[in-house]
């Protein structure tokens, strides 16, 4: 038969500046390629795992696990006639595990930078402190959950948790349940 491409990638420590840079030379999708050169990924990826069926990776059939240090992407600018860009950020280190659609994220960064660009006058947010756990699940009823957020700086300490559920009616939004603490603004 004609079964579908599989695809299986592991390492023990990744750096993803000399990865990029030989990206050109091995059986990636073009669309990965444009990727890895609009985003200009940075940082360490170690005890990685993927796996994916088909020519690229997707969101469904993607498996994967890696944690990563001091990680950057770059943040992009607004589609034409677009007000707001994809999120970038620098020096994140953490931990990530995808599961065929769901998705749990722990941050623990220091001097990391969130930048989001056509949101807020100045784009670039600087933490002294970024932490997070977070969790999605997919499905009919999809969930975004924040276990524990803490975000520090000069300006600011914040500590929140929180859920996102899309409406029942699929309009709008969706509805948002936060509870924070800002003991320094």
């Amino acid at each position: 038969g004609n079964r579908p491409q599989r695809f299986e990638l592991e390492g023990s420590r990744i750096d993803l500046a000399s990865l990029a840079g030989i990206a050109t030379h091995v059986p990636l999708g073009e669309s990965i390629r444009q990727t890895i050169t609009r985003y200009v990924p940075r940082g360490r990826l170690s005890e990685v795992s993927m796996r994916w069926e088909g020519a690229e990776p997707e969101w469904g059939t993607l498996t994967a696990k890696a944690r990563f240090d001091q990680l950057s992407l770059a943040a992009q600018p607004a589609a034409e006639g677009g007000k707001v860009g994809t999120p970038g950020f620098e020096r994140l280190s953490g931990n990530v595990h995808l599961d065929r659609g769901a998705a749990t994220l722990q941050l623990a960064s220091h001097d990391a930078v969130i930048e989001f660009p056509g949101v807020f006058e100045e784009p670039r947010l600087a933490f002294s402190q970024l932490q997070a756990d977070v969790k999605w699940k997919p499905g009919e009823r999809p969930e975004a959950r924040i276990d524990a957020l803490l975000l520090e700086n000069t300006d600011l300490s914040l500590s929140a948790s929180g859920t996102w559920r899309p409406s029942n009616s699929g309009t709008g939004g969706g509805s948002i349940d936060v509870t924070g603490r800002i003991p320094r603004l």
